[in-house]
């Protein structure tokens, strides 16, 4: 992105000794930022060493520095509260998000802003791809690679390398379009990076990971406690996984009622004595060059796929992606689902009108045939293009 108003959001909590130089170091690089304009905000803890009386001191006269006192501790409080702050207050169309002790170099801003644009929305700075390393103790270069590998299995994103970093940049548009109501943002834990790249991806991040050189902080120490962040990350890990689960038995539940709603129309249109005015069984059917054995059945199977269709619709809207933002009017994603879904009916439809009329397979049996070839279709594009939420595979641009 070259241009617009990045902000460089920093939580702090006791960090009076890095502070200042820190600042210092990130306006320097406002000038590798062409037509980028640079500004810093230090979003305090309420630190009872004096942090933010520093900033304020220092910086006072200084426009592109701004401070936020947020109260209450909590890495995510200081960064949402702060990110929040940017948004509305300071105009800003970057957020950039990094740590206050010198782990992150602010050399390396640049690299994470300007590739920001149509392409990319969200930059991470990466111990872990070709170019990055990771110079911290031998218990913490452990941690960190045990936390970002299950991060991935979990996730099901694996294209994403590093999930624990605090040194990110990313388009406002997309900050705004996170359920931070899902994010654990107000509790005192390190889980907050983990639990912010899943939602961003789920919001449909389209993320590029840049290497950085990871080292260990200058002055004072590391507020992280290993057992307590191994023990929650597990914890957030397995509810997505658990999530996830869910929707899979909710589909699986859908497309059973589903194929019900299907069979009550086939059975209402093929073979019910109802409705007199539908043709006869078998009764051969010809148009230009297509022809087909039996029109009743050509009929009643297309209307029983659209009624089995609105009802899957209505139920996935309600139920099974309840919890995901939606995207447009009602009218369009039903219009979405009849045309990304149109697989699954033309599987149906062939089904049946191949395996009964002309292989002789009972009607419903060639249908259910049809309904499980089809539930696979639709479950990978429901949960990808549809209802993705937040996000699917594809968000996972390449590198």
């Amino acid at each position: 992105m070259t241009a617009g108003k990045a902000v460089v959001v920093i939580p702090t909590y006791n960090e009076k000794e890095n502070i200042v130089p820190l600042v210092e170091k990130i306006l320097e690089t406002s000038k590798k930022i062409k037509k980028l304009e640079l500004e810093v905000l230090v979003s305090d803890s309420h630190s009872p060493d004096g942090t933010l009386d520093e900033v304020k001191k220092k910086f006072q006269v200084n426009p592109h520095v701004h401070t936020l006192d947020v109260i209450d501790r909590g890495i995510g409080v200081g960064i949402i509260c702060g990110f929040d702050f940017a948004v509305k207050n300071l105009a800003a169309d970057v957020l950039v998000q990094m740590d206050a002790d010198f782990s992150h170099d602010p050399k390396d801003l640049p690299k994470l802003i300007l590739p920001l644009g149509p392409k990319f929305n969200l930059v991470i700075g990466s111990r872990f791809v070709k170019g990055g390393e990771n110079r911290l103790s031998s218990l913490r270069r452990w941690l960190s690679y045990w936390a970002n590998f299950v991060s991935r299995i979990l996730t099901g994103f694996r294209n994403i390398h590093e999930w624990t970093t605090s040194f990110r940049a990313m388009t406002a548009d997309l900050y705004k379009s996170i359920n931070k109501d899902k994010i654990p943002w107000k509790a005192k834990s390190f889980v907050f990076q983990t639990s912010f790249l899943y939602e961003a991806l789920r919001s449909g991040a389209k993320i590029h990971e840049v290497p950085i050189i990871y080292t260990d902080r200058r002055v004072g120490h590391t507020k992280i406690q290993i057992t307590k962040y191994i023990f929650e990350l597990l914890r957030f890990l397995l509810t997505i996984r658990y999530r996830k689960h869910t929707i899979l038995v909710k589909f699986l539940i859908v497309g059973t009622i589903g194929f019900i709603v299907y069979s009550i129309f086939m059975w209402l249109f093929y073979d019910s004595p109802f409705l007199p005015f539908m043709p006869q069984k078998n009764a051969v059917w010809g148009f230009w060059r297509f022809s087909h054995a039996d029109l009743r059945i050509f009929i009643s199977s297309i209307i029983a796929i659209e009624a089995a269709v609105i009802s899957n619709f209505l139920w996935h809207e309600n139920w099974t992606f309840k919890e995901r933002v939606k995207k447009g009017r009602f009218i369009t994603r039903i219009w979405q689902f009849h045309i990304i879904s149109i697989g699954s009916p033309l599987i149906q439809l062939t089904s049946v009108n191949i395996l009964t009329p002309y292989f002789g397979f009972p009607w419903l049996i060639s249908s259910a045939i049809g309904v499980l070839i089809g539930l696979v279709w639709n479950y990978i594009w429901n949960t990808r293009v549809i209802w993705r939420g937040k996000g699917a595979a594809a968000q996972l641009a390449a590198r």
